[in-house]
């Protein structure tokens, strides 16, 4: 099982790196986009507060977080979220490939996102649930305000150093909804491997389906500085949109 899961893990950085582009399709009208965060919430009934920005570039893929939390649980690592409280919009503007939308042309851009995702060990032992909901709103061509609810528990090992990256295939289920799964490994210190299992959401007004997919490749964290509150994260978010077949027609 473990060796599936890091085969999955590692597939799933091959392809977000090198995912190929057609030529033809045109460049994107805007280059970076940019997020801001706000979180609020509790884990482990402690309180969670902070802001951050986020920008991705859409033709480069470049993506960079800096922010700060001013309360967060000191026993929770936030590895442990694999570093999804940036990442609930960084699709806004994902590569459309073929007919596929990215979230910001099915959305309008003001949708509401989810993460669910549960930690587990290597024995499949649960360790905790973190659940990341946020209201995104359209403020710009490129600015998106981006208000998110943190909620959780968990009773593991604390000093975790690496997250992987991970890639996932969203499927319209009905009308203004979308959902998607995808696994993530984070290592501690002495490289125990912990596995995350997620989730994915979003949703929007819409009054009838337009029977259609999207597949999001997605990512690599390169680099994450974690100095007290203040976080600091750059790598590869080629999110990359593509139709797929099977999408629920409702």
């Amino acid at each position: 099982m473990r060796a599936l899961m890091w085969l999955f893990a590692g597939f799933s950085l091959f392809v977000a790196t090198n995912w190929p582009l057609p030529k033809s399709h045109a460049q994107p009208k805007v280059d970076v986009a940019k997020s801001s965060y706000t979180w609020t919430g509790t884990i482990n009934g402690s309180p969670v507060e902070g802001s951050g920005i986020l920008t991705i570039d859409a033709r480069t893929g470049k993506i960079a977080c800096k922010g700060e939390m001013k309360q967060f649980p000191p026993d929770v690592p936030i590895h442990t979220t694999g570093f999804s409280i940036y990442c609930i919009c960084s699709g806004n503007l994902a590569k459309e490939v073929g007919t596929a939308a990215n979230v910001v042309s099915m959305t309008g851009g003001n949708y509401t996102s989810v993460r669910d995702i549960t930690i587990r060990d290597q024995t499949g032992k649960q360790l905790g649930r973190v659940i990341i909901t946020g209201r995104i709103e359209k403020k710009g061509e490129r600015d998106f305000a981006v208000t998110a609810t943190i909620r959780g528990s968990y009773k593991g090992p604390t000093d975790c150093v690496k997250v992987s990256g991970y890639n996932h295939l969203l499927r319209q289920r009905k009308a203004g909804l979308v959902e998607g799964e995808y696994l993530q490994i984070v290592e501690t210190r002495d490289g125990t491997p912990l596995f995350l299992t997620a989730r994915l959401s979003y949703a929007w007004k819409e009054e009838k389906a337009r029977s259609r997919a999207q597949q999001m490749m997605y990512i690599d964290w390169s680099t994450a500085t974690i100095e007290g509150r203040k976080h600091t994260l750059t790598g590869r978010a080629f999110v990359v949109a593509t139709d797929v077949e099977g999408a629920k027609k409702e």
